[in-house]
């Protein structure tokens, strides 16, 4: 939805809308030229609709900053490396150009040169277009471009080099405002409005929308010594005694135009009330006056003093919450030719989730929020140690004072590159915190590999194996360890919920884990790994034995299973889960859906959680639960 000049709703589908139309370009353009960085801003830029980079391109950068935000990643520079000459140009002439502190201002040749660049791409685009109102839209952004080119001429033709970013914006407000929506047009049936009471016309019926009053209305936006120096450069402003008498004739124009009938809709809020509704209260008896959302939740059949009948519409029952779907046969969901820990877990617990995001393919809108808190911060730490271990194969001689030297110069650009929400303002805490806390982790983690005698990682290590029949599991391992008598580890990295971690360690349930474990048995042929996982916001270690890593935080076991066990119950378990797909039976976990009629997996599979995820994206498209 958009607003149209009134400040009515509107669509904003058409192809012409003012909502994504080309005349938002300007802005979105110059919102990169300043730092920090605003991956909010970038994404708004890359996903518009129009822009100076190609579809193509603005598209994958999309991805790529909706996963990573900021600008310089590895998946970024990868992508950028492998374009044309032409197209790598045009994404560093728009993005990768030098930002400028807002406090010290922009040059305004740069600015000019920018504006230039919009305007120039602005001509040669507007050459293909055919639809005479987005020929209209294309012409006033080519004329809003050459109207800051303008500005900024006159701005620099008094000497000055640089503008502050208050001040553009200003100015580019300034020219918005001015230049109106060439795409709109008369629709059959519309109300007559006007945006000022001073163009009211008589009418039988007139409606005030949103009458309301305000503090500044009479004296407008300039303190008193503020006035006094307008007057010594010239500029005469109107005295608040004279705004007073103008604005009494705006609204009695209103009032003697109406013929039949006025309504004035208030809405409660703060500011005030206006003169208008003072003076008819002090001058006319038996005016009309109703609390409209009270009669109308009262179920009245008239709206009392306005003789408006009003219709009862009939209550419409939403789909109450079930705890399980059944398909028909002919819509039995298939057995993937894939599958990872993140979709077996979604399988065995969440069943639903898993036909929604595989099977129906839903996916999350582009304009998806960009990842923040331990989402975020666990990315950096993933990010941070395989650029540690990438960079720094002399990882087992380096000295802790040498691997602060390291991360002083890393941790910073990997934020800019990957994490640059926490450089925009009000995130000093939460950025100070994630500084710290990396710097704390990176060293305990090389400690930990040192204690154990490891002489080889690699990280991320992407391998494959057999799950079932011919179904293949794919798995990414976060760090794969070993030492020189050839025995190796696994180890998961996780920001944060050691508690979480510890009670699956403790309870045989580290299906990831387990999972890694088997990737790395099937495919190298050599004894199951030791599982770990590393937290990162507590620089902690947690292994069930210390066999491997003697330096680590130790779980009791209250079971004597294995991690082959564990693998062994994962297969039970997606064969079951298969089994109810196959007959078109859904499990349902959501808040309002128990039932203890659910289907119990098999003894040697693996517990299913009892409780509704709550991440689960499609919590609103499971039922409607009526909460008493």
């Amino acid at each position: 939805m958009r607003s149209n000049a009134l400040g009515w709703r509107a669509s904003g589908s058409s192809t012409t809308s003012a909502f994504r139309s080309i005349t938002q370009v300007l802005g979105l353009a110059l919102k990169q030229v300043w730092k920090p960085l605003s991956p909010r801003s970038l994404l708004q830029f890359l996903q518009h609709p129009v822009s100076p980079i190609p579809r193509r391109l603005r598209g994958k950068l999309a991805e790529i900053v909706a996963a990573q935000p900021g600008i310089g990643s590895k998946a970024w520079n990868a992508f950028v490396a492998g374009l044309e000459t032409d197209e790598q140009a045009l994404v560093r002439d728009w993005l990768e150009q030098p930002r400028f502190d807002p406090a010290d201002g922009a040059p305004i040749d740069m600015i000019m040169q920018r504006a230039r660049a919009i305007a120039a791409w602005v001509a040669r685009t507007i050459a293909g277009v055919d639809q005479e109102g987005q020929r209209r839209l294309y012409g006033a952004a080519l004329a809003q471009s050459q109207a800051l080119v303008a500005a900024l001429d006159r701005i620099g033709a008094q000497g000055r080099l640089l503008i502050g970013r208050g001040e553009l914006e200003r100015i580019v407000d300034e020219i918005l405002s001015l230049s109106g929506d060439p795409s709109t047009f008369a629709q059959a049936g519309h109300v007559t409005g006007v945006a000022h009471p001073s163009e009211v016309e008589p009418a039988d019926e007139i409606l005030w929308w949103d009458l309301r009053g305000s503090a500044d209305l009479h004296t407008g936006p300039f303190s008193a010594a503020e006035r006094d120096c307008l007057a010594l450069a010239g500029a005469i402003l109107p005295s608040p005694e004279q705004m007073v008498v103008w604005h009494r004739e705006d609204f009695l124009r209103v009032v003697a135009s109406a013929r039949t009938r006025l309504v004035l809709v208030v809405h409660e809020r703060e500011g005030g009330r206006h003169l208008l509704e003072s003076l008819i209260e002090a001058r006319l008896d038996g005016v009309a006056s109703l609390q409209l959302e009270s009669v109308m939740l009262d179920g009245e059949a008239r709206l009392p003093g306005l003789d408006v009948l009003t219709v009862a519409l009939p209550p419409r029952e939403l789909p109450a919450v079930s705890a399980r779907w059944q398909l028909p046969m002919a819509s039995v969901v298939r057995a993937r030719e894939r599958e990872s820990y993140s979709s077996l877990e979604k399988l065995f617990n969440h069943p639903h989730i898993w036909v929604l995001d595989y099977a129906a393919k839903l996916r999350a809108g582009r304009l998806a929020e960009l990842p923040d808190g331990p989402l975020l911060y666990g990315n950096l730490a993933h990010g941070l140690f395989e650029r540690f271990f990438e960079e720094r194969t002399d990882w087992s001689t380096l000295a802790d004072d040498e691997i602060a030297a390291w991360l002083d110069d890393a941790v910073p650009s990997l934020i800019s590159q990957s994490g640059a929400v926490l450089a925009e303002l009000g995130r000093g805490v939460d950025h100070q915190r994630v500084v710290t806390t990396l710097e704390r982790a990176l060293p305990a983690l090389v400690a930990q590999l040192k204690a154990a005698r490891v002489v080889t990682v690699r990280c991320e290590v992407a391998m494959a194996a057999p799950l079932v029949d011919d179904v293949e599991l794919r798995g990414d391992i976060d760090l794969w360890v070993a030492r020189a008598d050839g025995a190796t580890a696994v180890i998961d990295i996780k920001w944060g919920s050691e508690e979480r971690r510890v009670e699956l360690l403790a309870s045989n349930a580290h299906l990831q884990l387990a999972t890694y474990a088997y990737l790395v048995a099937h495919t190298t042929g050599s004894p199951w790994p030791e599982p770990a996982y590393f937290i990162v916001a507590t620089a902690n270690l947690l292994a069930r034995t210390d066999a491997f890593f003697p330096d680590a935080t130790v779980v009791d076991a209250r079971s004597l299973e294995d991690e082959r066990a564990l693998w062994r119950r994962a297969l039970a378990s997606y064969r079951w889960r298969r089994s109810q797909l196959e007959r078109g039976s859904i499990d349902v976990l959501v808040a309002g859906s128990e039932d203890d009629t659910r289907e119990p997996p098999p003894d040697d599979a693996l517990s299913v959680s009892e409780e509704p995820d709550r991440f689960d994206p499609y919590a609103t498209l499971t039922g409607w639960r009526v909460v008493q």
